[in-house]
């Protein structure tokens, strides 16, 4: 019997999982080979936001922080772990990364092999594309026809801010290039965020109409600034790169005055966020027949088997209601 850990290390998410293992030498008794005859969970780590410390680099003791707490909520030390495999993908596997990731696991050299993979969220989205009848695929967070959980409160440079809350409230969205394209959303001015809207490229934001109106009714509000807080508050200000057309959402009362939607590129909000991203919408565009509910969920298995989908539906049917 082993006791196994497997560390998943991302761009974006990281978590882990404990296992017990059976082996069994193969029916050949000069063999040195053995197969895994049984396998038992023992625990599952949750899922959390890989940790960075500045631009792509990924904070090893905010990493090794996390790997500590999977360890002790598995009831497990790491002299209990036989064996272990860390898996990286996309920003772990830069040098300075890999180095730094390394250095976490010296200690228990020879008991741990490392394996690498592509990013898990385009690859999902390659396959979803690939599915037949689907024009485009896209994800955001949250769901397009909802309310943000977390709305965005900002100050428009060169505003005043409103009293007595001192800041505006935007419904937010994080989403990747071509996603409002995908979603019919029209462009009105400027550009859609672009791959090189990474961590390390200047902060952008892309608008709604009923923005560009409130604070820039005769100008173009491309190239102007929206700060994220407090206009005297330490946040990053974002520039405005794009202007889209209004989009029904549907609110909570609750909110207040909400002026509209601001969208922030996924690739940055996964680093400088404050709050951790736990639930993403994929939207798939299609042509003739909609897609099937067991089609999607097969593909989303297929592609990462950590994926939980839930709430499948038709954008359509959402604008009805």
């Amino acid at each position: 019997m082993l006791r196994t850990v497997g560390i998943d290390i991302g761009s974006t998410t990281s978590h882990a999982m404990f296992a017990r293992l059976r082996l069994q030498r193969l029916a050949d008794s000069l063999s040195s080979r053995y197969v895994v005859v049984e396998r038992e969970v023992l625990h599952r780590s949750p899922i959390v936001l890989t940790p960075y410390s500045a631009g792509n680099n990924i904070d090893a003791a905010a990493l090794e922080a996390h790997i500590a707490g999977w360890y002790s909520s598995a009831g497990l030390a790491r002299e209990d772990v036989d064996t272990g495999a860390v898996i990286l993908t996309g920003a772990a596997l830069e040098q300075d990364n890999a180095r730094e990731l390394a250095d976490l696991f010296a200690g228990e050299g020879g008991k741990f092999v490392c394996a690498t993979a592509g990013h898990a969220l385009e690859a999902t989205l390659a396959q979803l594309r690939q599915l037949p009848g689907v024009n485009s695929a896209t994800v955001v967070s949250p769901s397009p026809m909802d309310a943000s959980w977390n709305l965005m409160l900002f100050n428009a440079e060169g505003a005043p801010a409103p009293e007595p809350r001192g800041m505006y409230a935007a419904y937010s969205r994080l989403s990747v290039p071509g996603y409002f394209q995908s979603v019919g959303q029209p462009l009105l001015r400027g550009r859609d965020f672009l791959e090189s809207d990474g961590p390390d490229a200047p902060l952008v934001c892309i608008i709604s109409q009923s923005i560009a109106h409130r604070f820039w009714p005769n100008e173009s509000p491309v190239g102007k600034r929206i700060r994220w807080g407090r206009i005297d508050g330490n946040r990053p200000w974002f520039i405005i790169v794009g202007v889209v057309g209004d989009m029904k959402a549907i609110a909570d009362p609750r909110d207040g005055e909400v002026l509209g939607m601001i969208a922030r590129p996924m690739a940055q909000m996964l680093v400088h966020a404050t709050a951790p991203l736990d639930d993403i919408t994929f939207v798939l565009q299609a042509r003739g027949r909609p897609i099937s509910e067991s089609t999607i969920r097969e593909t989303l298995a297929r592609a990462d088997g950590r994926l939980t989908s839930y709430n499948l539906l038709s954008l359509a049917d959402e604008v009805i209601e």
